[in-house]
């Protein structure tokens, strides 16, 4: 699996049949869609696109939304079951780490929570 451009497109996300040695495209948009990440079952696909989260079934081929707003959302990974993805968000003004459930779709409540993890950076430290 893995995202590229072609004909100077947005990037769209492509897995490889190994089976077969072919080269098959899942996604089409008019805005890049990368950083794709694999389900635990591997019936899925997290990725981002135009600055939210996204899921997409392999069997059926629908894209579903799991975050909306004004945020910028990227850097997919699942929960080792599945049922939760986590992402990285500058939601409340800094880079924090949050989750959303798998199964539901554009989450609004996700605003009303606390991030999961801060991401901080380390302290400077200046020669004297």
């Amino acid at each position: 699996m893995f995202d590229a451009s072609q004909e100077g497109g947005p990037p769209d996300l492509w897995i490889v049949d190994v089976a077969s040695k072919r080269i098959v495209r899942l996604t089409a948009a008019a805005q890049a869609e990368v950083h794709p990440y694999w389900s635990p079952v591997g019936r899925e696909i997290a990725y981002k696109s135009g600055g939210k989260i996204w899921a997409i079934s392999l069997e059926s081929g629908e894209a579903r939304q799991l975050t909306r707003g004004d945020a910028f959302d990227m850097h997919t990974c699942w929960s080792p079951e599945g049922s939760t993805i986590a992402f990285t968000s500058d939601r409340r003004g800094n880079l924090d780490i949050w989750t959303v459930s798998a199964a539901e779709v554009c989450q609004e409540t996700i605003e009303k929570r606390r991030p999961v993890c801060r991401l901080a950076r380390p302290p400077v430290q200046r020669d004297r």
